[in-house]
């Protein structure tokens, strides 16, 4: 039985957003169509509006999406303070406050599609100066910024589950589903990008969690901001995983930038007895976001 999974890093931290959100609902359309499950990191979630007056393709009548931010927690329990001051008009104000912060979303989208890859450049490449104006500069829109970003789960409505999420440093979401008579456990992972070290820690402690849920066949998708010698690959490689680009391809494909890849770091792993590869391919360019996605389809016996 062919189960077809999809995974995506977005990045809303990128230029030009307002037209790379036509292409991508563009190709995720088409996705939505031939896909059981798609995992999306770096998606931008608006507080007010249907999550679909940014992302059409989520009018299909196929699917299910969930979305999770990424400071989840922490949006909640601000909103819930400031009301707190104002017990008989709580819904009100909660109302107020999440109209503002949709306004001021159009501010943040409107920079990050102008400088976001700017943003990204000093980020990697020149530290101090990055440091500097988030410090003085630009921090209201970076901290703005994160607050419309977080993770996505589309489920084709006849895939029976519920999509959960987990901090472990980063944020994870996770759904369990039987299929085929088999117990799948998925995990949409976006790992940390400052360091080899840090993502691996977060790895670990999605490992601890997944060895405590019970499952026969355990899929881990997203962005692992790890390369082929990185800590986190190894441990994977070492420990049963299986890459599907990898097993189809008899190599890594580079997925990271999409312009011109100097690296793999987006995969699809698999762990699990009685599964054949059908298929395994990257997909997208540029003009969609800075990530190659990766999908695949799965014969699970």
């Amino acid at each position: 039985m062919k189960l077809k999974i999809l995974t995506w890093n977005l990045n809303f931290f990128y230029d030009n957003w307002y037209e790379r959100i036509k292409s991508i609902n563009k190709v995720l359309e088409k996705e939505i169509e031939s896909n059981d499950i798609i995992v999306l990191q770096e998606a931008t979630i608006p507080l007010v509006k249907s999550i679909d007056a940014i992302f059409d393709c989520l009018k299909s009548p196929l699917v299910n999406c969930t979305p999770h931010y990424t400071f989840s927690d922490e949006i909640k329990t601000t909103i819930d303070k400031v009301t707190s001051y104002f017990p008989k008009k709580q819904l009100e104000i909660q109302y107020i406050l999440k109209f503002m912060m949709d306004k001021f979303f159009g501010l943040v989208s409107w920079t990050f599609s102008h400088f976001g890859n700017t943003f990204q450049y000093l980020y990697f490449e020149f530290p101090i100066v990055w440091c500097f104006l988030f410090v003085t500069i630009i921090p209201i829109f970076l901290i703005c910024g994160y607050t419309f970003l977080g993770m996505m789960v589309i489920v084709n409505k006849k895939i029976k589950t519920v999509v959960k999420s987990k901090f472990v440093g980063r944020l994870f979401q996770y759904s369990q589903f039987i299929f085929n008579n088999k117990k799948i456990l998925l995990c949409n992972l976006h790992l940390n990008e400052a360091s080899d070290t840090k993502g691996y820690k977060e790895l670990m402690k999605i490992i601890s969690f997944t060895k405590k849920t019970p499952h026969d066949i355990l899929i881990l998708a997203g962005d692992f901001n790890a390369s082929p010698t990185s800590t986190v690959y190894k441990y994977l490689t070492d420990n049963g995983f299986k890459s599907v680009i990898k097993e189809k391809h008899n190599k890594d494909i580079k997925t990271w930038p999409a312009l011109n890849p100097q690296s793999c770091i987006d995969y699809i792993w698999f762990k699990g007895e009685d599964i054949e590869i059908c298929s395994a391919s990257i997909f997208g360019n540029a003009l969609n976001t800075d990530h190659k996605g990766v999908k695949c389809c799965l014969d699970i016996k």
